[in-house]
């Protein structure tokens, strides 16, 4: 099952509204098919491992990240194909979420004959899933946020100044999250302050994720380079109903995607409207404040510096409102602590969205 997750993986960033999924066969003690989930729209894990194995699938057992799926969609339900190649014994994850397949993949390789095996690594194949688990039963996507800081709390000097305060190793690990998101989100002050492309270049890739901004008052520059390379990267600007006709059709000639929201919930149900699973939000602070106030954060990934910026008008990590008392703060729970270069990344999770209890197998 190790080995199904560590496949995976692989599809992370490609699957888009689809779950990243990992099967490995086994027959006689060894490996003689594996696969994962490539992109959307294409064949399924099981689907790849059965064709990797050929005749030999028949009388192994399947090891599979998530249970197999049992209707149409894009693709042929893997149940099918599971008990036409005539696997022995299958051994799942975690059960699906979704409402369509939830326990029915396993009822239906049980009813064919196969014996079924739930919950193995089951907290690990959860986990890889996450992302998917809260859009199926929610709309919404998964909302991570990266925060770049000095070891006292600021992400900018008062001056302004906020390159670079992490290393390139640190800014390297940045472009390698953004790869696997499918919008990377930031606000007009960050767009006016530092003019990002907000694209992977520091990794070998060959995707990048859309870009989000915003905007209330459509402020961001036409001359900006997220603007100028809009027909190159999507570029979407979120902006009020109350934002300038003229600059909104100014934009779009520009192939600016330019969409109204009203607030922060809002916004993240358009995002998942657009069919994107994973919001990597990068600052600054006003919006991290926001997203922290509205508690729409799933996780958290932040990287500290080993310096001291000081005084108070350098900027803190947070504006908004805050908290009037610890007992409402929200802990990081299943938290790592990382050495990234000089830096220090922690990572962890504001909320959880974990395996469905089966006791089928």
């Amino acid at each position: 099952m190790q080995r199904a997750i560590d496949l995976a993986l692989r599809g992370r960033g490609y699957t888009r509204t689809n779950p990243c999924v990992g099967a490995v066969l086994v027959k006689n003690g060894e490996i003689v098919g594996e696969g994962w989930h490539q992109a959307y729209g294409q064949a399924h894990a099981e689907v790849n491992a059965l064709a990797m194995a050929g005749s030999n699938a028949k009388g192994a057992d399947l090891y599979v990240t998530l249970e197999p799926c049992t209707s149409y969609g894009k693709t042929p339900p893997c149940s099918v194909a599971i008990i036409n190649a005539g696997i022995k014994r299958v051994f799942i994850g975690v059960i699906d979420h979704n409402r369509k397949h939830a326990g029915n993949g396993i009822r239906v390789l049980q009813e064919a004959g196969i014996e079924v095996v739930s919950g193995i690594l089951a907290t690990e194949c959860a986990n890889l899933i996450e992302d998917f688990t809260k859009y199926i039963t929610t709309d919404l996507p998964y909302v991570t946020m990266k925060i770049a800081q000095s070891i006292d709390g600021k992400i900018a000097t008062f001056s302004g100044e906020s390159k670079w305060i992490t290393g390139i190793e640190s800014r390297t690990k940045v472009h390698e999250l953004r790869k696997y998101s499918d919008i990377v989100l930031v606000g007009i002050n960050t767009v006016l302050a530092d003019d990002p492309e907000l694209t992977v270049r520091l990794i070998p890739t060959d995707r990048h994720p859309a870009r989000g901004v915003l905007d209330r008052s459509c402020k961001i520059p036409l001359s900006s380079k997220l603007v100028q390379t809009a027909r190159e990267v999507r570029t979407i600007v979120f902006t009020s109903f109350a934002a300038d006709a003229a600059k909104a059709a100014a934009l779009r000639s520009h192939g600016v995607e330019v969409v109204f929201y009203t607030d922060l919930l809002d916004l993240l149900k358009k995002i998942g409207e657009m069919k994107m699973m994973n919001v990597f939000v990068e600052g600054g602070s006003t919006i991290f404040g926001a997203f922290m106030d509205a508690k729409l954060v799933d996780a958290v990934v932040i990287f500290v510096a080993p310096i001291i910026i000081g005084g108070e008008g350098a900027k803190g990590t947070f504006a908004g409102v805050g908290l009037s008392t610890l007992a409402e703060a929200e802990r990081i729970k299943e938290m790592t602590i990382e050495r990234v270069g000089e830096d220090i990344m922690i990572a962890g999770k504001l909320k959880g969205y974990g395996a469905i209890a089966c006791s089928q197998g």
